[in-house]
């Protein structure tokens, strides 16, 4: 049986190089909303496929979410699908 949640629809157009802690703080007293400075977009920090959905269908477009949360999540788009890495913050469509 294949564990892969695929979420349709789900395209990373752009994978952000900056890190979560470099940007701005919101008065979101959860802390899971973050102001890019150079985007000048809101980014949320996703915690399940569940949350990404919710986001991705409010119109939400800049997530980051880290890696083990969310395992079996298969995204398209520009990614590296093999490279060893923790977060993904980026541009989902």
């Amino acid at each position: 049986m294949n564990n892969e949640v695929v979420i349709e629809n789900c395209f990373v157009q752009y994978e952000c190089p900056l890190k979560w802690d470099g940007l701005a703080k919101t008065n979101d007293k959860d802390d899971k909303i973050r102001f890019c400075d150079k985007c000048k977009e809101n980014v949320y920090r996703v915690a399940s496929t569940d949350e990404l959905k919710k986001t991705k269908a409010l119109g939400k477009k800049c997530v980051m979410f880290e890696i083990a949360d969310l395992p079996n999540l298969v995204l398209t788009g520009n990614i590296n699908q093999n490279q060893n890495r923790r977060v993904l913050m980026g541009n989902v469509i």
